[in-house]
């Protein structure tokens, strides 16, 4: 039989159908680290829009810091930090959700801190789980919460860190970190992010936050 002209043979569709599929398996790679990157990105974004609406509170409350609680205090608790700064800033609810956000227990009911708190990020505003993990003997030194103090407080903002995308002390050592593989996003007390390895030793962990 003669062959139509511009028809492909089922051995030439093949060898097409081959190398689409191998280049699917090398472009899935870089199209996973270019939608991760700019997760990362747009949570970076959100901590600072955060941080510009704690200091826009700071002007209408005697220049401190919301007197906020953490965010694992409860549900629907009035002091979560997102709760006190709905009214401040971009007014942007959706600042409030990482777009990492998986969850980390199997306590709650949903696997997205957003459901269950109203918020996937986690604050420095009181002591509460640092006295927690202290009586544990697994940190030492001084917390340094943020919660009623003026902006300038501290004396090295740039070190300390007063947000993170997370809540609660233990994924940093038994999940994947909010999606980042393995990583936790730190918004600091001068308004800079910043991105660490969750396999950082623990008294490091503990000089930052």
């Amino acid at each position: 039989m003669r062959r139509r002209a511009g028809a492909f043979t089922v051995v030439e569709l093949l060898v097409v159908i081959s190398v689409i599929s191998i280049l699917l398996v090398l472009v899935s790679p870089l199209l996973r680290t270019a939608r991760e990157q700019a997760r990362v990105t747009r949570c970076a974004l959100n901590l600072k829009q955060m941080f510009e609406a704690m200091l826009d509170y700071a002007e209408d409350y005697r220049d401190r810091l919301p007197d906020a609680v953490v965010l694992n205090s409860g549900r629907n608790h009035p002091r979560h930090l997102h709760t006190l700064l709905a009214d401040y800033g971009s007014g942007d609810k959706d600042i409030f959700q990482c777009p990492s956000d998986e969850g980390y227990y199997q306590w709650f009911e949903s696997n997205v801190y957003t459901v269950w708190f109203g918020c996937s990020y986690q604050n420095r505003a009181e002591d509460k789980n640092f006295n927690h993990w202290l009586a544990q003997g697994r940190v030492s030194g001084k917390y340094y919460a943020f919660g009623g103090q003026k902006p300038d407080y501290y004396p090295e903002p740039s070190r300390l860190g007063i947000v993170r995308d997370g809540c609660g002390w233990h994924y940093l050592w038994y999940h994947r970190g909010m999606g980042k593989t393995g990583r936790v996003q730190y918004l600091f007390l001068d308004g800079h992010t910043e991105i660490f390895h969750r396999d950082r030793r623990k008294h490091y962990w503990a000089s930052i936050w």
